[in-house]
């Protein structure tokens, strides 16, 4: 298939499936307050820190263009967010764009300046507001310039008056443009394609073969900037539904597809999922409440902040005793009992606790010709304790693909009755609980971060928070 520059993430099988057993646990879902019950709503994107999605409402009071069953045409909308989760009423995205055809669904470069969106490619088959016959769609690419979106062409390679392309998502990098495309050279209904920038332009549509596209409809393909691809599909998991699957590339090949669990899928057709670089936020559409409409769904677990790193135990200390004399001309000689087994005929001991404890510490005289006790120099306890904080316990270097165990059960922290224990592995993915397993994919640094909550008994006290990080080598198998 070639090289792709979106690097996909590779989980082994049974962490998908444990990603889906905590995935309902880990996140919510609501409907927004922008949809319209006599409407669809549908395809949301990110656009800077507002939403842009497809709708076919009315957005003209006097002139609503529609199709041969007088249903409005698909046209694109924009809702400003007020504030997190929290967004305004939705406008018109523009009128440079807006025709009297569908528009939609559309993707954005990462600097949103470029967008890449389908519309209907044959125009002469309209009559008055109507838009007659079966006017196929095609990919189009806009810049924005002051403001405006100008420079509105068709994606040549993409636009053929005999079959679709559409669904169109753009990579972070700008390498790669996913679509979907109804090619009858493909293996049935809607398959997903991926073409490659070559040259400044745009290189043959690359089909993602049978492991993603099946004889029914898959659309909607997102490729997240850690690299996972999501898309929709009719076809796989016997379900005749749309269904929101992920899908993995492992040396080079496609591996089967992962239903997504709920709150993103339903017993109804649920589609068109983004979600933001940590991962913790994001959006998709479903018919679940009658009509198509665009849900939010947002991670439960805390987030932690300004997190120290994690400081190592070692437990070593030296023990000199002050106003000792001098015995090297004498048949005596100090002798350190560190409490634990551990003697030591020296002025100074140097020594490392293989555990925290109390341990009673001795400095005796020692006659060396008899090996006994002349007499006690001095007598304390001494106190070894950890470092107060969450610990993580795990290796230092590990393999891409190679199951990792992360524990907290070394946690030490007084007068912290802990509720949970939170872990952010750095690579977008998130677990709660003292024991979890993961899986990284790519080769590098990450650091993994540990954070707890405090049990409380008072729903108007927010609880105590402490964490730690510390870093992971991941290198290649």
């Amino acid at each position: 298939m070639g090289k792709l520059i979106c690097h996909i993430i590779t989980f082994i099988i049974f962490y998908a499936v444990s990603v889906q057993s905590i995935a309902q646990k880990h996140f919510s879902a609501q409907k927004l307050s922008f949809n319209n019950p006599m409407s669809d709503e549908y395809a949301p994107m990110f656009f800077q820190n507002d939403i842009v999605f497809v709708s076919n409402r009315k957005n003209d009071v006097l002139i609503t263009h529609t199709d041969m069953s007088d249903r409005p045409l698909n046209n694109i909308y924009l809702v400003k967010q007020r504030k997190p989760g929290r967004f305004g009423p939705a406008q018109l995205f523009s009128r440079d764009i807006s025709t009297r055809y569908n528009e939609g669904p559309v993707s954005f470069s990462n600097d949103g300046k470029t967008m890449y969106f389908s519309r209907n490619i044959d125009v002469s088959k309209s009559f008055g507001n109507s838009l007659r016959g079966d006017s196929t769609l095609g990919l189009f690419t806009a810049e924005l310039v002051n403001e405006n979106w100008v420079n509105i062409k068709p994606v040549q390679r993409f636009n053929r008056p005999n079959y679709n392309h559409s669904f169109p998502f753009i990579t972070d990098d700008g390498k790669q443009l996913f679509f979907a495309s109804d090619d009858p050279r493909g293996f049935g209904g809607y398959d997903i394609y991926v073409s490659e920038l070559e040259g400044g332009a745009w290189g043959p549509a690359q089909n993602l073969g049978n492991k993603i596209n099946t004889k029914e409809n898959e659309v909607f393909p997102f490729c997240h900037a850690g690299g996972r691809l999501y898309f929709s599909s009719r076809g796989h998991d016997n379900n005749t539904d749309l269904d929101i699957f992920y899908s993995e590339l492992i040396d080079g090949e496609w591996q089967e597809p992962v239903k997504m669990p709920a709150p993103f899928n339903s017993d109804n057709d649920d589609f068109s999922f983004i979600i933001n670089s940590t991962m913790d936020t994001g959006f998709f559409a479903s018919d679940r409440s009658q009509s198509r409409d665009i849900f939010m769904f947002s991670s439960t677990l805390p987030v932690f902040t300004n997190c120290p790193r994690q400081q190592e135990n070692d437990y070593c200390y030296i023990f000199y005793e002050q106003g000792s004399i001098d015995l090297d001309t004498t048949s005596f000689r100090y002798e350190w009992d560190l409490g634990d087994g551990t003697r030591i005929r020296d002025l100074e001991a140097n020594h490392c606790y293989k555990t925290p404890g109390l341990y009673l510490i001795k400095l005796n005289v020692i006659d060396t010709l008899t090996g006994e006790v002349y007499f006690s120099q001095a007598e304390y306890e001494h106190m070894v304790e950890e470092i107060e904080q969450p610990y993580i316990t795990m290796p230092d270097t590990v393999s891409a693909t190679e199951v990792v165990a992360f524990g907290a059960g070394k946690t030490h922290l007084l007068n912290f009755e802990i509720d949970n224990f939170y872990w952010d592995f750095g690579d977008g993915t998130r677990a709660s609980g003292i024991n979890v397993n993961h899986v990284f994919t790519k080769p590098g640094t990450y650091m993994v971060q540990l954070g707890v909550l405090s049990t409380t008994n008072n729903e108007n006290q927010e609880p105590q928070q402490r964490c730690v990080t510390r870093p992971l080598v991941v290198i290649r198998d």
